[in-house]
């Protein structure tokens, strides 16, 4: 079988079908999730906001000089807005635990953890003020549990044991809180208390102490006297750089380094032209020089008379051309001589010049920095006024300020979300109890661990009744066995098993793998269903001695008042061991071509006691022929046995039958212990026709199941 043929596509009514499965289970979850948020929001002590806040602007605080004096490319010469730094660096300082520690000493603890005051009753809302003395009383108890609690931990050294002051200065950083307002320079203060006027005079005192920090943090002493210095020192280096660039200047004579430069470059390219030409009339040259050569040489090997005055003609013409190359090449040598002697002008040219732009450069950045230390010189000596003056870049713009309703716990938004978060806590504990479940619950199941079909799915219900046979009509009938008519036995006495050989079905069980999956329910219905449907003559069995059903409605109408019916002797058991003739034990009952045969009148206590009696009954050489005999008499013989698992009474008998049909007991049946029982059956060389799904639960309602 593939490994995925029997999954599924999780869809909207998989979830619903879970979640409407542990309904009692997510709403337990909910309404104490409810209830506890409930409780906690009415009984936790009421906390007051006190809110202020400051605003950072530009100012000396944020403009600072290093001691070495920077480049011209890294120098900052002013600030143009505060930096995200420049803000984080106030909050710091805020939450400073000097600061801290300073407001607890200014205040004391005795004004901070101070018990607040019991409730009065006053009309007209004498409920109200009850309500509130309640709340008093229940907190006052739940602070002392909570008192006796710490100190029982700090004696048992569980927990480190703080002073009062101690306690005090980490309550206070718990519960302040000091962030930067969104795109703005407003830092915000915020405190929590449960007194609303000791949260805002802790802000209070809070902003006077930082405002002295602050002032003593961001003054620098003897910053006059520093810049004074520097200043001085760059005077000196300053007149320095001038008087070396003076007398670079002197030295070289040198009015105008472009003019001096473009004339080098024009009496390089000048003398660059001629000796050019001058190489290309050299080369010329010692072209003809050796054409005169070649014409000199063939008239040698020729000496006759007439040609001597030819060759010496052409030995004066070649003596020419070579005193003119001579000549050439001596001006080659002058002009190459010349602009080398320009080209080493051009170069100490360069030099000079790179010389005289450093030089230059020095000049500006001493005078920068020069001027540069003058204007911090005058802001040091401004900000040594202001700070005698006391006036700062920090102004509070929003006066410290209590809240006139409590801020936390906010009941609803708690409530709230203790129900969303319960409700989805709910749902996963749902999934993981269904992914953990081990029981058979559908088809899909059965058909996967046990590989065959499920014919029926009976829905639970308290009483189960014959009528019952109208609900698993349509599926019974579309099953294999109904699906050809009702065989005809050959002549003749035939034993249990020769309708396996043919291959006929004429014999079923019906057992389950544990007990109490309804069998007997389910085997009533499906000899009732082939009585009436199929038109089948039909006997039905009770071969449960042990424990012999009382629940069968199948009732004779010649049965008493009791309902003991299935105990009508005779019975299976004295058909077997006794040999009590067939037609004695077969009872016709209400329902039309349906008859009975029940376990015996032996009490089902007393052959349960002895666990040889119902085996003696299953293993007797009168077995197999009494089956033949019901084969032979009726069309369709349907036994009723106990459970698999627990006898092995089922397990003997299915080698007498032609199919097996497996009750499985929805939501309870494990399935191990169905493959188990199956395998057992298997053992005994058994045909498991099908499985029917008992009490087979809806968990989703109908209007809802028929919108998914």
């Amino acid at each position: 079988m593939p490994k995925d043929e029997h999954k599924q596509p999780f869809s909207l009514r998989d979830f619903c079908w879970v979640v409407f499965q542990h309904k009692t289970a997510i709403a337990v979850t909910f309404f104490a999730a409810v209830l506890a948020a409930t409780v906690y929001s009415y009984l936790w002590p009421d906390t007051y906001e006190a809110r202020a806040a400051i605003l950072v602007k530009v100012g000396r605080e944020n403009v600072s000089i290093p001691a070495v004096p920077p480049s011209a490319e890294q120098q900052v010469v002013a600030s143009l807005g505060l930096r995200r730094e420049d803000i984080r660096s106030e909050i710091e300082l805020m939450n400073n635990q000097f600061l801290l520690e300073q407001v607890v000493k200014e205040l004391g603890t005795d004004y901070l953890f101070g018990k607040p005051e019991k409730p009065k009753t006053s009309p007209p809302y004498v409920w109200r003020a009850r309500f509130e003395k309640i709340k008093y009383e229940l907190r006052q108890r739940l602070n002392s549990t909570k008192e006796i609690v710490l100190e029982t931990l700090d004696r048992l050294a569980l927990r480190k044991n703080l002073s009062e002051y101690q306690k005090a200065v980490l309550a206070l950083r718990k519960r302040l809180s000091i962030e930067q307002i969104r795109n703005s320079d407003v830092i915000e203060i915020k405190f929590r208390w449960s007194e609303p006027s000791v949260a805002k005079k802790v802000v209070e005192t809070l902003l006077a102490f930082y405002m002295e920090h602050h002032l003593q943090s961001h003054k620098t002493s003897g910053s006059y006297d520093f810049f004074h210095r520097q200043a001085e020192i760059l005077e000196e280096r300053l007149k320095d750089s001038e008087e070396k660039l003076k007398l670079l200047e002197q030295s070289h004579g040198i009015v105008s380094y472009e003019q001096q430069r473009e004339s080098l470059l024009e009496q390089i390219d000048n003398f660059t032209a001629i000796l050019k030409q001058t190489e290309s009339e050299i080369a010329e040259t010692r072209m003809k020089i050796n054409g005169l050569s070649e014409q000199l040489s063939s008239l040698v090997t020729k000496i006759t008379t007439g040609f001597d005055e030819i060759a010496t003609k052409l030995r004066s013409d070649l003596l020419g051309q070579q005193n003119i190359l001579k000549a050439l090449e001596a001006k080659k040598q002058t002009m190459q001589n010349h602009i080398n002697s320009y080209q080493t002008d051009l170069d100490k040219l360069s030099s000079y010049n790179l010389e005289l732009k450093r030089l230059t450069r020095q000049v500006s950045l001493d005078e920068q920095n020069y001027k540069l230390y003058q204007r911090k010189l005058e802001e040091a000596r401004i900000s040594d006024v202001l700070d005698t003056e006391r006036i700062v870049n920090v102004r509070v713009i929003d006066l410290p300020a209590a809240s006139f309703k409590p801020v936390s716990p906010a009941k609803c938004v708690l409530i709230a979300v203790a129900a969303v978060t319960s409700l989805l806590v709910g749902i996963v504990l749902a999934f993981l109890c269904e992914y953990f479940d081990r029981s058979v619950k559908t088809a899909q199941d059965v058909a996967k661990h046990l590989g065959i079909p499920l014919i029926a799915s009976i829905k639970r219900r308290r009483r189960a009744h014959l009528e019952e046979y109208e609900q698993i009509r349509s599926l019974i009938t579309s099953s294999p066995l109904l699906s050809c008519p009702p065989p005809r036995l050959a002549s003749g006495d035939a034993g249990a098993g020769e309708s396996k050989k043919g291959g006929e079905i004429k014999v079923v069980m019906v057992s389950g793998p544990s007990g109490r999956e309804g069998v007997s329910t389910i085997a009533s219905n499906l000899a009732a269903v082939l009585a009436r449907t199929a038109g089948a003559k039909v006997v039905l069995v009770d071969a449960n001695i042990r424990t012999a059903t009382r629940r069968l409605s199948l009732v004779p109408p010649q049965a008493d008042r009791s309902g003991q019916q299935s105990r009508a002797s005779p019975g299976l058991y004295e058909l077997i061991l006794d040999g009590v003739d067939i037609n004695e034990a077969i009872k016709e009952t209400t329902v039309k071509n349906l008859y009975l045969i029940a376990a015996g009148t032996k009490d089902s206590r007393q052959v349960g006691s002895n666990d040889n009696d119902p085996v003696r009954v299953f293993e007797s050489p009168n077995l197999a022929p009494t089956l033949g005999k019901l084969k032979k008499k009726f069309d369709y013989v349907v036994l009723d046995t106990p459970a698999i698992n627990k006898y092995s009474d089922a397990t003997i008998l299915s080698r007498y039958v032609d199919a097996v049909i497996l009750v499985i007991d929805f939501g309870r049946t494990r399935r191990e212990v169905a493959q188990i029982a199956q395998g057992k059956l298997v053992q005994n060389n058994a045909k498991v026709f099908a499985a029917v799904l008992n009490r087979r639960k809806y968990f989703i309602p109908n209007f809802i199941y028929k919108r998914l």
